[in-house]
């Protein structure tokens, strides 16, 4: 069953990202966002090496989904062990992850939709653009850089994950779901916040 959803998802991810390049990255929109940092040919040279290496961002989509599946269980388990709670399996722990990740390839479905219906828009837009996120609240483009990553990973969908995995975890905390939530939160939230710290870093190095 596992592997069923393992799949179904690396799927799903493969066909939102050719969805984006075939129909929303398009030469236009990459030309409109270099158009004041580069010369002509250049961009052109761009454009170029993106449709030569494309293929390497599918190869990708698997590996990059097996890890972040691997670190987010790493982390619940950790917590379980901490807790003092029943003893569990790490494939266990591993299935409840891979379910409850169904719920973030919802977004990508939602921004699928909605550019679909967009006249007009830029290549950050499509960046920046985060479903039931926190950043919808703010303009992207007039806050600080380093706000931009933070304020995408708080939205509905963060929310909803951390419930369900709570949910699907509760009966090994013997039904006890505030004990569950709590350990998921404590655990995969130490995790989030270290990686949301790590991509922060990152920005204002590389800003």
């Amino acid at each position: 069953m596992t592997r069923n959803f393992i799949f179904f998802a690396i799927i799903v991810l493969s066909f939102e990202t050719f969805i984006f390049h075939k129909h929303f990255f398009t030469d236009d929109i990459t030309r409109g966002f270099y158009s004041t940092q580069f010369s002509y040919s250049q961009i052109e040279t761009i454009i170029s090496h993106q449709k030569k290496y494309e293929w390497v961002g599918y190869l990708l989509i698997p590996i990059l989904y097996l890890i972040k599946i691997l670190l987010i269980t790493l982390c619940i388990y950790t917590g379980v062990l901490l807790s003092n709670t029943t003893l569990l399996v790490f494939s266990k722990i591993f299935s409840a992850v891979v379910l409850a990740d169904i719920l973030f390839l919802i977004p990508g479905v939602v921004k699928i939709f909605w550019f679909s219906f967009q006249r007009d828009y830029t290549l950050e837009d499509l960046q920046y653009f985060m479903p039931g996120s926190l950043l919808n609240l703010f303009n992207p483009k007039e806050i600080e850089p380093r706000l931009v990553y933070p304020l995408q990973s708080i939205n509905v969908w963060e929310v909803a994950f951390w419930f369900a995995l709570a949910y699907e975890l509760k009966e090994y905390f013997r039904e006890d779901f505030g004990k569950s939530f709590g350990t998921v939160m404590a655990s995969y939230g130490s995790g989030l916040v270290i990686w949301i710290v790590f991509v922060v870093f990152l920005t204002l190095n590389f800003s």
